[in-house]
Protein backbone atom coordinates (compact mmCIF):
# COMPACT_ATOMS: atom_id res chain seq x y z
CA UNK A 1 0.00 0.00 0.00
CA UNK A 2 1.35 3.31 -0.90
CA UNK A 3 2.02 5.85 1.19
CA UNK A 4 1.31 9.84 1.97
CA UNK A 5 2.61 12.00 4.54
CA UNK A 6 0.44 14.90 6.05
CA UNK A 7 2.95 17.49 4.50
CA UNK A 8 1.96 15.77 1.07
CA UNK A 9 -1.88 15.74 1.33
CA UNK A 10 -1.96 19.06 3.25
CA UNK A 11 -0.17 20.44 -0.11
CA UNK A 12 -2.21 18.36 -3.14
CA UNK A 13 -5.53 16.76 -0.89
CA UNK A 14 -7.52 17.45 -4.24
CA UNK A 15 -5.03 15.62 -6.15
CA UNK A 16 -4.39 12.88 -3.55
CA UNK A 17 -8.21 12.12 -3.08
CA UNK A 18 -8.83 12.03 -6.92
CA UNK A 19 -6.37 8.93 -6.71
CA UNK A 20 -8.51 7.01 -4.12
CA UNK A 21 -11.70 7.80 -5.65
CA UNK A 22 -10.55 6.29 -8.68
CA UNK A 23 -9.50 3.21 -7.40
CA UNK A 24 -6.45 3.67 -4.83
CA UNK A 25 -6.06 2.97 -1.13
CA UNK A 26 -3.49 5.08 0.34
CA UNK A 27 -1.69 5.19 4.25
CA UNK A 28 -2.01 8.44 5.34
CA UNK A 29 1.04 8.85 8.16
CA UNK A 30 1.10 11.37 10.48
CA UNK A 31 4.32 12.22 12.45
CA UNK A 32 5.62 8.71 10.37
CA UNK A 33 3.47 6.51 11.67
CA UNK A 34 0.46 4.72 10.15
CA UNK A 35 -2.70 7.02 10.87
CA UNK A 36 -5.55 6.33 8.25
CA UNK A 37 -6.41 4.39 5.36
CA UNK A 38 -7.71 6.49 2.53
CA UNK A 39 -9.64 4.48 0.52
CA UNK A 40 -12.93 4.34 -2.56
CA UNK A 41 -15.98 4.21 -1.29
CA UNK A 42 -18.24 1.52 -3.35
CA UNK A 43 -21.29 1.91 -4.30
CA UNK A 44 -24.26 -0.32 -2.38
CA UNK A 45 -25.61 -3.14 -4.45
CA UNK A 46 -28.79 -2.54 -5.70
CA UNK A 47 -31.68 -3.68 -3.61
CA UNK A 48 -34.33 -5.97 -4.98
CA UNK A 49 -37.94 -4.26 -4.88
CA UNK A 50 -39.62 -7.16 -3.11
CA UNK A 51 -36.76 -6.35 -0.30
CA UNK A 52 -39.27 -6.78 2.69
CA UNK A 53 -37.37 -4.25 4.53
CA UNK A 54 -38.46 -1.11 1.96
CA UNK A 55 -42.26 -2.43 2.16
CA UNK A 56 -41.88 -1.97 6.29
CA UNK A 57 -42.90 1.13 6.57
CA UNK A 58 -46.43 0.61 4.62
CA UNK A 59 -46.82 -2.72 6.54
CA UNK A 60 -46.88 -0.70 9.63
CA UNK A 61 -49.04 1.54 8.79
CA UNK A 62 -51.80 -1.00 7.17
CA UNK A 63 -50.93 0.00 3.88
CA UNK A 64 -50.64 -3.14 2.46
CA UNK A 65 -52.93 -5.30 0.34
CA UNK A 66 -55.40 -6.71 1.63
CA UNK A 67 -56.06 -3.67 4.18
CA UNK A 68 -55.70 -3.93 7.38
CA UNK A 69 -54.57 -2.45 10.81
CA UNK A 70 -51.05 -1.75 11.38
CA UNK A 71 -48.67 -4.56 12.49
CA UNK A 72 -47.66 -5.15 15.75
CA UNK A 73 -43.45 -5.19 16.29
CA UNK A 74 -43.72 -9.24 16.89
CA UNK A 75 -45.64 -9.50 13.48
CA UNK A 76 -43.36 -6.99 12.10
CA UNK A 77 -40.32 -9.52 13.16
CA UNK A 78 -41.94 -12.34 11.80
CA UNK A 79 -42.25 -10.11 8.38
CA UNK A 80 -38.50 -8.96 8.14
CA UNK A 81 -37.13 -12.01 9.81
CA UNK A 82 -39.31 -14.96 9.05
CA UNK A 83 -39.43 -16.23 13.15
Amino acid sequence: MKTVTMLEFRKDAAVILERVRRGQHLLLLYRGRAAVKLEPVTEPAASSADDAFYGLADAALGKRQPARDALSNSEMDRLIYGE
